[in-house]
């Protein structure tokens, strides 16, 4: 056996499981950055402004990452925002749209189970234009770095190199894993999360893009915490206009880590998961242009030599 099978397939390309391999170093760089620069600015960990900045620094340099594999390793030569799940196109705000509303259904679902079964009350705080736009802000972009890392590049690698079930339950282990070290995590917790990323999952896998994920995963965590003023994922410093608090008992309402550790949410994300694939038929993955490094050489023949702009 030739050794460089191992390494390369027959496109002369780098096998894809390599290439996950060479994007979790990406994520891994990235996140090492952006800890020591939040380690030199103690305020960043505030919400503000700043952490919207550093959210952002975050985005854009796991842009920049995947964006030199897919040119270097993948030697796409096409759109590589299409490439890695963000074509610029009016698909996109259709689904983005989509997903929004989806991600609005499925937090006021669950909501209202609480609502009839146990007790919600709901109080208006002061409203304030800087809170609600740094929790917008810090919603949309901290909802694009999450895909990007567990539905973008690294998850797409990995479809390419195991396959669909291996990959979407790998990564969706791995973002139900890192929400354990949110405050009052749960196992349940946790499992819903697992959930929650092979939702995401089936979104992307669905469209092949990565806005109606992002969709939903913006609006839930804006509608729970924004909207209705409970924790989102153990956090509750979203709740900067509505506060609400929920009671019952703790399979309805998630206990002191939120609804997501919740049995309404179980329930919730399997009637989504079906709506989702009844309503969003399959799409095709964009076409992708793929060439060489550099373009071959060409010797000119007779009919291609320069005669000084004479033809």
């Amino acid at each position: 056996m030739n050794p460089g099978y191992i390494f390369f397939a027959a496109d002369q390309r780098l096998r894809a499981g390599w290439r996950f391999l060479a994007s979790v170093g990406v994520v891994v760089a990235v996140s090492v950055i952006v800890r020591l620069v939040r380690s030199a600015a103690p305020d960043m960990h505030h919400l503000g402004a700043n952490t919207v900045l550093l959210l952002s620094f975050l985005l854009a340099l796991l842009v920049a990452g995947f964006a030199v594999l897919l040119y270097h390793l993948d030697r796409v030569r096409s759109s590589l925002l299409s490439a890695m799940g963000l074509p610029l196109d009016r698909s996109g705000l259709r689904d983005t749209g989509l997903g929004v509303v989806f991600g609005l259904a499925m937090v006021s679902g669950c909501v209202g189970a609480i609502a009839i079964l146990g007790r919600l009350r709901l109080q208006a705080g002061p409203v304030h234009a800087g809170p609600i736009a740094a929790v917008v802000a810090m919603g949309l972009v901290a909802a694009m770095n999450e895909e990007m890392v567990f539905r973008g590049y690294p998850f797409q690698r990995l479809v390419e190199a195991i396959g669909a079930p291996g990959a979407v339950i790998f990564l969706a282990g791995l973002f139900g894993a890192g929400h354990l070290h949110n405050p009052n995590a749960t196992v349940w917790g946790a499992l819903n999360t697992v959930g929650f990323g092979v939702f995401m999952a089936l979104a992307y896998l669905r469209t092949r893009a990565l806005w109606l994920p992002w969709g939903v995963h913006f609006a839930w965590n804006l509608g729970l915490g924004l909207g209705y003023g409970l924790t989102v994922s153990g956090l509750s410093q979203f709740s900067v206009v509505v506060h609400g608090t929920i009671a019952g008992p703790r399979w309805l309402t998630g206990g002191d880590y939120g609804i997501e550790a919740s049995a309404t949410a179980t329930v919730m994300l399997v009637v989504a998961s079906v709506a989702l694939l009844t309503l969003v038929k399959p799409r095709s993955a964009p076409q992708t242009i793929v060439g060489e490094d550099k373009p071959p050489a060409i010797t000119p023949g007779p009919s291609q030599i320069s005669l000084g702009g004479i033809q």
